[in-house]
């Protein structure tokens, strides 16, 4: 009885992923804007980490590099389709200009070698983040 149960749970769970490799979302093609929209954030994540990371060991040079990074991809997130709330683009823009000015002065703290400040400004940083995503993502 215990195999018959087996068998036919793996029978279930064959179909069921063949139907989802027929759904439609699983073989979506992305847009080239969308296609850069998740680089750029897949870059800044990266950076983001390499920041935080090179705070903790006083890497000042590679968290310098990686704020500088962050800022360069910066302008690609004002041109961003929203996944949700697309009718609050002002609203966005808002949250934008917030953690482009956090990164800012990030980068410029990181800049003067003042690591009370670099790290002080790692929460801020990291709530318009989290706010942005809440939101729009």
């Amino acid at each position: 009885m215990k195999i018959v149960k087996t068998f036919t749970i793996l029978i279930c769970l064959a179909f069921a992923s063949l139907v989802m490799a027929d759904h439609p979302m699983h073989n979506h093609k992305m847009s080239p804007e969308m296609k850069k929209q998740h680089e750029t954030m897949t870059t800044i994540n990266k950076q983001w980490s390499i920041i935080q990371k090179s705070l903790n060991s006083s890497d000042i040079e590679a968290a310098e590099k990686a704020a500088g990074n962050i800022l360069e991809k910066c302008s690609n997130i004002e041109k961003f389709m929203l996944h949700k709330n697309g009718d609050k683009k002002e609203e966005f823009l808002v949250k934008y200009k917030s953690f482009e000015g956090n990164i800012s002065k990030l980068h410029e703290a990181i800049k003067l070698k003042d690591l009370d400040t670099a790290k002080g400004l790692l929460k801020p940083v990291d709530n318009s983040c989290k706010e942005c995503h809440s939101m729009f993502r």
